[in-house]
């Protein structure tokens, strides 16, 4: 099949028609223009006939010229999928065989070009070749979703599949003469597919994201209005000191307040007619359920629940609430709800996860779904989804970090939510059936709890603007105890996640300097930041020095997973530890710097393991879970934390051994606070909305505070060797406006 042009002729895989000299790919989901060499890397998976191609030989073949990191290949490979609507945990079209690389799945057909006739631009329908046996048009599912590439039938044995090179089919002439019989038939059939099938929300052509709010403060929690007109949410009101739901109109400048409650309200959501809101209103510990009219008026108390809420949303047809809480004080967050007929009698949603948390429901729009979010012993957040009422939940998505708010778009088709993938929110789209997510928007600032006007498609959220640096404190007089806190790192871009080498005292700290979350090093103060590495398409956190200060760990979140890399400080491209697992952490390196402390889930729930990162070769050394870990200087004990388990165990590497609790004030959900100096644990003991750093004595058992830890914004410590130095993430004053962009999930019939 080759041409004197150099370029392969065209050919089919399932649907979808690849014509190389273009770079283009036709099929079901459109017209997709992609780069050279993402199509040289389908090439070369072609080219293998269904065999396995490693990675090493992928980047040889198609970057030759030029030094890349392996995550080049894994976005080249996540674009394939997401043109071909390809799963990667169910992959029809390119399978990823883990610690060797992919393989086409696929079998590959011979085709032919669209006709010149025809301007195959991505917005004008590209009509079929008559020499091309026809494939089955793309309806929407039953429940509203799209399925990935039209459903083929399982893939055939690779290596059975045509050849490329096979020669195509002689040309035939189609007879225009009955064109004025078969044009006016299939005009009916559209129109009446059109009349019939469920809509589907595209993302549509939309204008720049505009400020919908621009109040002092923070306005939170925003809910469109089912037509899109009005914005409801949370404020403090213009003096910090009125606290209470508001309604303001999209195109005036003054907002309604609606509730004056005693304490502080939270979760607004619209009822479907749009003529009055449900709301959660706190107190102390305790929340209230409430009802208010859209214009003003009393407020309406349903139920009253001896928790805080995470999360509110109302049923499609208004029948129902659903929110997230906690039935006792140690109890994990569950869904829970009424029925508006009788608030007073218990309902549930649907039944617990078995997940640390279940919290965020939406309720779909039209009205067969409900999704939530369930907390992940990582930290991470899933997003799963059941049939309402009665179904079983499914995982939708793992969003690799924690998740900050969720939506359905206007016919159900997908979610968009907010994640923290690498320490930054941001907006991301999913299937709702499950599948890859991609990023929505390319925001500077923080982007949390999206909402989306049921009617027009319209996308609002919370813009939050977070200056956060890393501060240090340093111990300047020992009798008394004396601390100096001041900035270390400051730049007007977002720092977090620092680690001191133990060998130099330089940091490596995780900055979005370079506009996306990179690995920095700077001196041993703070100065001379330079940039160690960046992962194409992959949102980096966790780093650790090797204990020569020769290498750094870190973790890496990208469209496949989460996955533990390491960088050589000297140069060089990372390379991704081999290890089965969807999701892993870097918890640390051993004392001798031979191997690696990875917490991840092999099959047998979260444990940590110790790998080495040459021959990749493992031990798992906790039996009972475990998160961030580190051994004693003896090599004889580890100390870690446990998934969904508050406090800091020990654990004697001898067989047979339990762990014991050592630290009881460590929270749960604050793994990485802490770490092992010589003779101590330094932790961070949040009380009456202070962070304090803690001292705990390894010999006399007992935890002594240290000093305060101001503007402290969570996240991991980094501390010197001699205990003199601590660095932590500071946050500067936090503000933010509510935006707007209009009619991005617009209907198509």
């Amino acid at each position: 099949m080759a041409r004197s042009s150099g370029f392969p002729a065209p050919f089919r895989l399932g649907p979808w028609l690849i014509q190389v000299d273009l770079n283009r790919v036709t099929g079901p989901g459109g017209v997709h223009q992609i780069e050279p060499r993402i199509m040289r890397v389908l090439l070369v998976l072609v080219d293998a006939g269904g065999g396995v191609v490693t990675r090493q030989d992928l980047l040889d073949e198609v970057w030759a010229d030029t030094v890349v990191g392996e995550e080049i290949l894994t976005r080249a490979v996540s674009e394939l999928r997401r043109v071909f609507g390809d799963d990667a945990r169910r992959p029809q079209y390119i399978e990823t065989i883990r610690q060797h690389g992919y393989r086409l799945i696929m079998p590959v057909a011979p085709g032919s070009e669209v006709g010149p006739e025809v301007d195959a631009s991505p917005d004008t329908e590209v009509r079929p070749d008559p020499e091309v046996p026809e494939v089955p048009a793309v309806s929407a599912m039953p429940n509203g979703s799209a399925p990935a590439a039209s459903a083929p039938a399982p893939p055939a044995s690779p290596s059975a599949a045509p050849p490329v090179t096979a020669p195509s089919p002689p040309r035939r002439r189609f007879p225009v003469r009955i064109l004025w019989l078969v044009v006016p038939l299939l005009v009916a059939l559209v129109l009446v597919a059109s009349w019939r099938w469920p809509r589907r929300d595209l993302p549509h052509p939309a204008a720049e994201p505009s400020p919908l709010t621009s109040y002092p403060g923070r306005e939170l929690h925003p809910a469109l209005a089912p037509d899109g007109t009005r914005v409801a949410f949370a404020w403090s009101g213009p003096g910090g000191d009125a606290p209470g739901i508001y309604v303001k109109q999209r195109n005036s400048e003054t907002a309604l307040r609606l509730t004056a409650e005693p304490g502080w309200p939270a979760w607004p959501v619209w009822m479907p007619d749009g003529q009055s809101l449900a709301f959660a209103q706190t107190a102390d510990t305790a929340t209230a359920i409430c009802l208010v009219a859209s214009l003003g008026g009393p407020v309406h108390r349903l139920r009253t629940v001896a928790s805080l809420v995470d999360g509110l949303a109302v049923s499609a047809d208004g029948t129902h609430l659903a929110w997230a809480a906690r039935g006792t004080e140690e109890a994990p967050y569950r869904l829970a709800g009424l029925a508006l007929a009788d608030p007073d009698a218990p309902w549930v949603p649907v039944p617990p996860t078995g997940a640390i948390g279940d919290v965020q429901p939406r309720f779909s729009p039209d009205g067969k779904w409900l999704a939530w979010v369930a907390l992940e012993p990582g930290g991470a957040g899933a997003i799963h989804r059941a049939a309402w009422p009665g179904g079983r939940p499914e995982r939708v998505v793992n969003a690799r970090g924690p998740i900050g708010g969720l939506a359905w778009t206007p016919t159900g088709n997908r979610l968009v939510y907010a994640a923290a993938t690498g320490g930054r929110f941001e907006l991301w789209v999913v299937a709702a059936g499950g599948g890859p997510a991609r990023q929505l928007l390319d925001a500077a600032d923080l982007c949390l709890n999206p909402t989306i006007a049921v009617g027009t498609g319209d996308l609002a959220w919370e813009q939050v603007r977070l200056d956060q640096d890393i501060w240090g404190l340093r111990t300047t007089g020992r009798e008394p105890l004396q601390f100096e806190t001041a900035p270390f790192l400051v730049s007007t871009r977002w720092e977090a996640d620092a680690d001191l080498d133990p060998a130099t005292g330089r940091v490596v700290f995780v900055s979005q300097r370079s506009g996306k979350p990179a690995l920095w090093v700077a001196g041993r103060d703070g100065t001379g930041p330079v940039l160690l590495a960046e992962v194409e398409g992959a949102s980096l956190s966790a780093p650790r020095w090797s204990p020569d200060g020769t290498r750094v760990a870190f973790r890496a979140v990208g469209g496949e997973g989460a996955e533990v890399m390491v960088v050589a400080v000297a140069g060089g491209r990372p390379r991704t530890l081999p290890l089965e697992a969807d999701d892993a952490l870097p918890a640390g390196w051993t004392r001798d710097g031979r191997a690696l402390l990875v917490a991840a889930d092999l099959g047998d729930g979260w444990q940590v393991h110790r790998i080495d990162p040459v021959d990749a070769s493992r031990q798992t050394l906790t039996r009972e879970g475990g998160l961030t870990a580190a051994e004693a200087a003896d090599g004889l004990q580890l100390y870690h934390t446990r998934p969904g388990r508050p406090g800091l165990w020990r654990l004697s590497l001898a067989p047979g051994a339990t762990p014991e609790l050592l630290i009881p004030g460590l929270p749960a959900g604050e793994r990485a606070t802490w770490r092992l100096v010589s003779d101590a644990i330094l932790w961070v003991l949040r009380t009456r909305g202070a962070a304090v750093l803690m001292r705990h004595d390894l010999a006399t058992g007992v935890s002594l505070p240290l000093a305060e830890l101001p503007g402290y914004a969570g996240g991991s410590l980094a501390v010197s060797d001699d205990g003199l130095l601590v660095l932590f993430a500071h946050a500067g004053e936090a503000g933010g406006d509510l935006m707007v962009q209009s009619r991005v999930f617009a209907e198509s019939h």
